[in-house]
């Protein structure tokens, strides 16, 4: 009795990381299909929320590449792990993007200006430059001295502090994107995983 190789082939590749994250990622009707590829179009909101990373543009294009390189190395890695070892992974994961999130809304905060509302954010360097330091009391801070700058924040801060801080933020924004979706390919690995 001989087997139809095709059949075979089906087989063995239905079970595939490559062949599951395929599937998800092809069906347009199921809501966790859908989320996953929401992960990947939802960094280009950076354009539209101001959030003050450098060259909006490319840092959405980068955060969506590096999302769906984070999709992709999920379901090739762990898609065959033991249900008891994913299950551990989906409290890590969550953390990890309450922590990166956590952080780049802090930096957001601490380290970002909206000179006018609408316009882009400008991002504060966190050491003052050695010319604009001896002009600072207490009634006139580090903000005064960008207000007065026509918000250069090269004017106030160092070069350094200020990439520093840029850093900072686009990593910690690539961070939450990324560990959300291994977050969310985790969960739906277990879901395809579990007994129908």
């Amino acid at each position: 009795m001989s087997l139809d190789a095709s059949k075979v082939r089906d087989a063995s590749t239905r079970t595939s990381p490559l062949a599951e994250f395929r599937s998800v990622f092809a069906d347009f009707r199921d809501l966790s299909a859908l989320a996953l590829k929401g992960t990947i179009v939802a960094p280009i909101s950076a354009v539209w929320l101001k959030t003050g990373l450098p060259l909006p543009s490319v840092m959405a294009l980068t955060t969506s590449i590096l999302v769906l390189v984070a999709q992709v190395w999920t379901f090739q890695a762990w898609y065959k792990l033991p249900v008891s070892r994913l299950r551990k992974r989906i409290p890590i994961t969550a953390m990890a993007v309450v922590i990166s999130l956590l952080a780049f809304i802090l930096l957001l905060v601490l380290f970002t200006v909206q000179p006018v509302k609408g316009e882009d954010r400008v991002v504060e360097g966190w050491v003052v430059r050695s010319n604009v330091k001896p002009l600072l009391t207490s009634d006139y801070t580090a903000e005064n001295a960008l207000r007065d700058s026509q918000y250069e924040a090269k004017e106030v801060w160092t070069t350094f502090s200020i990439g520093v801080t840029t850093a900072a933020l686009q990593i910690t924004w690539i961070g939450a994107f990324t560990a959300f979706s291994a977050f969310l390919s985790t969960f739906i690995i277990l879901q395809r995983r579990r007994p129908q």
